[in-house]
């Protein structure tokens, strides 16, 4: 072979080689821009936890009073972990008592349990009990029986609202001479219902006296109470109409029509006609007064 065959093989070969170099540097600068671009993740991905809410299906009582214990039980509450049901470790949710935290219900293997104690000064009438998630139950707040034991064995028997207005409270339960009564607040009010008592249709102020000062016509009203009918007294004597005593002159008496309203009415109570007496002293407009003295009247019912 002559020298210059020599040079020309030789030159073609580094030419091939510098190609195959190129050639190699390109396909590994395109295996890394796609291994960049187009990951591969062999990895599971993970299942949000799911919770299944408590569902609530009774209470021990559905007639409470307030201090007592309450025993709720219910079903479910428990997780959902990557696509299985977790229900063998026990979970807490909260209990609402009219939107307001007042215990916990304790829930495993989908059975569950728990109790709160009623608030003392829990209104009487229904509440509503809510679960974390939405489930809920009625209940019935009654009246302790034993605070109407004084009245009831004072009298032979004892009233009380089967149902108390929105907002109004009961207070106390006390008996002065041969009368009871039943003291409420709330919304502006301070409400006395009394009984046995008799309403004076002449509205003297001095009962039996014929010369006596009568009460203002326009200060009576009649109310359908239902079963009974009832006499709505807007106002009252004035305090120094009443300072003077019996022989006060008539022409010195003032009725004062603001802040006091009066409803009167007559029921059957142990085969005997008795009278009651609602009594508000009241900063309310007249017909939200009015409105809370007839619901009280129209639900006072004997408690046994």
């Amino acid at each position: 072979m002559s020298k210059l065959e020599i040079m020309f093989n030789h030159k073609r070969m580094s030419a091939l080689s510098l190609h195959y170099l190129t050639l190699v540097i390109l396909l590994i600068g395109c295996s890394s821009s796609s291994h960049e671009k187009y990951p591969t993740d062999i990895s599971p991905k993970e299942i949000p936890n799911q919770i299944v809410w408590p569902v609530l299906t009774k209470v021990e009582s559905y007639s409470l009073t307030a201090g007592s214990s309450v025993t709720i039980y219910g079903t479910h509450g428990y997780v959902i972990e990557n696509g299985a049901e977790v229900t063998n470790l026990s979970k807490s949710f909260d209990i609402m008592l009219d939107a307001k935290k007042a215990g916990a219900i304790i829930c495993l293997e989908k059975s569950c349990e728990g109790s709160f104690i009623v608030p003392t000064n829990v209104q009487i009438g229904s509440h509503l009990i809510t679960a974390d998630g939405g489930s809920k139950l009625s209940i019935n707040v009654d009246i302790d029986k034993q605070i109407l034991s004084k009245i009831r064995s004072k009298l032979g028997y004892t009233m009380f609202p089967d149902a108390l207005p929105k907002g109004i409270e009961f207070v106390e339960a006390k008996v002065s001479g041969s009368r009871g009564h039943l003291i409420f607040e709330g919304l502006g009010n301070s409400i006395n219902i009394s009984f046995p008592v008799t309403f004076s249709k002449d509205g003297s102020l001095i009962e039996g006296d014929p010369n006596s000062p009568r009460r203002p016509l326009d200060s009576v009203k009649n109310v359908d109470l239902g079963e009974n009918e009832g006499y709505l007294i807007k106002g009252k004597w004035s305090d120094e109409t009443i300072s003077m005593g019996p022989f006060i002159e008539p022409s010195m008496a003032k009725w004062n029509y603001e802040g006091m309203w009066s409803l009167y009415w007559n029921t059957r109570v142990n085969q005997n006609n008795v009278g009651f007496v609602i009594q508000s002293q009241s900063t309310n407009e007249d017909l939200a007064a009015i409105e809370i003295l007839t619901q009280l009247a129209k639900s006072l019912k004997e408690q046994l």
